[in-house]
Order: C-alpha cells, then sequence, then structure tokens
C-alpha cells in the first residue's frame, strides 16, 4: 500500500498510461498488470480516476487494436480487458469509480471488443463462420 501511494503521489501512473502505446506488446502487457494493481488500491484508482482523460483514450485504442489483430497475443487481450473492467466496474468500499462518461467509453470499447473478437472466433472456425445445419 505504500509504494502505491507513494506512485500515485509521484503520477506514476501518467507515465504508465502513456507506455499503453508501446510498440512492445511485452511492455504493453507488464504496463496494465501494474495499472491493474494501482486500480485495486482506493487512493491509486482515485488517482487513476482524476486522470481518465488519459487512460480512457489509449485503452480503448488497445481494446480495437487487438480486436483487430488476429496475432495479438491472449496475454494482452486478458490484462488490456481486465484493466478496462476493473476501472469500469464500482470497486467495493471506499473505491472510486470512473466518472459516468468515461465509464461509459470503456464499456463500449470492451462491447465493441466482444464482437469484433466473435466475429473473427466464428471466421476461424471450422467451416468459415457459417452457420451449423
Amino acid at each position: 500500500p505504500a509504494m502505491r501511494a507513494a506512485a500515485a503521489a509521484a503520477r506514476a501512473h501518467e507515465a504508465l498510461i502513456l507506455l499503453l502505446e508501446h510498440s512492445s506488446d511485452a511492455v504493453v502487457v507488464a504496463v496494465c498488470g501494474v495499472l491493474i494493481n494501482l486500480a485495486s488500491d482506493p487512493a491509486s484508482r482515485a488517482a487513476l480516476a482524476a486522470s481518465d482523460a488519459l487512460v480512457v483514450e489509449p485503452l480503448a485504442a488497445l481494446l480495437a487494436a487487438a480486436a483487430a489483430d488476429p496475432d495479438c497475443p491472449p496475454g494482452l487481450i486478458a490484462v488490456a480487458g481486465k484493466l478496462c473492467f476493473n476501472l469500469a466496474v464500482a470497486g467495493a468500499g471506499d473505491m472510486q469509480p470512473l466518472p459516468p462518461d468515461a465509464r461509459a467509453q470503456l464499456i463500449s470499447a470492451l462491447s465493441a471488443f466482444e464482437a469484433r473478437a466473435g466475429a473473427a472466433l466464428a471466421a476461424a472456425a471450422p467451416g468459415g463462420g457459417s452457420p451449423r445445419p
């Protein structure tokens, strides 16, 4: 908790958010993991919620890019989705949710991601996604 508080006070989350746009999948996976960890702490989550304008756009873009890329690593998809979910859903106790408009944007990104991923899975299935008899 003390380390998370120090990171929030130093605004380290802002640098981490910028790294969501990094070209290395390994870096993005690691950054999502750190942001998931920060989102589990009330003070850090409040700092993330205050930075919703910074985090929402790159996270939504990351989900859109992941859904469009058939070679996107499953681990990247998993941690990006978990981060999006954790930020969009109100936390327990004194956890602050993102503002409603930012939350709605992340939920919309998750819905679009689900639709694209479902279509890609159907197309990759035997029979190319055609209905079964």
